[in-house]
């Protein structure tokens, strides 16, 4: 079983369909360490108080115009809601977020998908940012085969994620999602399978001395 040296957060953007999310959860499994993918969510409701309700709704999503511009001042709850007054609803959401993000990195090594996790914790923290990919076509069908979904229905799902989760990225700070120059590793996972995915991210781990 491999250790991390230190502390190392290995962060995941992905395609649509492209198997990121079992490839990280491999990733923390073999190393041992924590996966957070919807556990940010849960984390980051206890942050935000009154405003849990967003979370789920605009995750990894950017706000449209209406709410990009709407100020959550009235929202209230017992639970001492983080007020974000005087802002507008995404930078809410991207402070609470972001808040979260360095503190599962600061309690250790850790694996974290999407939400710009790479983004956030650069260059304070030291980061592992890898991108899963893979064609098209594949991924309509992985999708397809997965969701119970129509051929048509799929590529339409496909497309729409990767367009959401392209202009959420995008939108806070410099970088464009799924360019290699914005990430350590590019893989395509239809190659190399999700187990030898996961396995080369172990290995460029290990030689970049990251693995005891």
């Amino acid at each position: 079983m491999s250790k991390c040296k230190g502390n190392v957060v290995i962060t995941i953007g992905r395609s649509f369909g492209s198997g990121g999310r079992e490839i990280g959860k491999k990733v923390a499994a073999e190393l041992e360490i924590p996966y957070y993918d919807k556990e940010l969510l849960e984390i980051a409701a206890r942050e935000a108080g009154g405003y849990a309700g967003y979370l789920e709704s605009y995750d990894e999503k950017r706000p449209n115009g209406f709410l990009y511009s709407m100020a959550l001042n009235p929202y209230t709850s017992e639970a001492e809601p983080y007020t974000g007054e005087g802002m507008p609803l995404d930078m809410v959401l991207q402070d609470i977020q972001t808040k979260v993000i360095k503190a599962v990195a600061d309690q250790g090594s850790c694996v974290i998908i999407g939400r710009r996790a790479d983004k956030i914790l650069r260059p304070d923290y030291d980061v592992l940012s890898v991108f899963i990919s893979a064609p098209m076509e594949k991924r309509i069908d992985r999708v397809a085969q997965r969701n119970g979904l129509s051929e048509k229905e799929s590529k339409k799902a496909v497309q729409k994620a990767d367009k959401t989760r392209r202009s959420y990225y995008n939108a806070y700070g410099e970088g464009d999602w799924g360019e290699a120059i914005n990430y350590n590793l590019c893989i395509d996972s239809v190659n190399l399978g999700i187990d030898n995915a996961a396995a080369l991210i172990l290995e460029y781990l290990k030689l970049n001395g990251k693995l005891a």
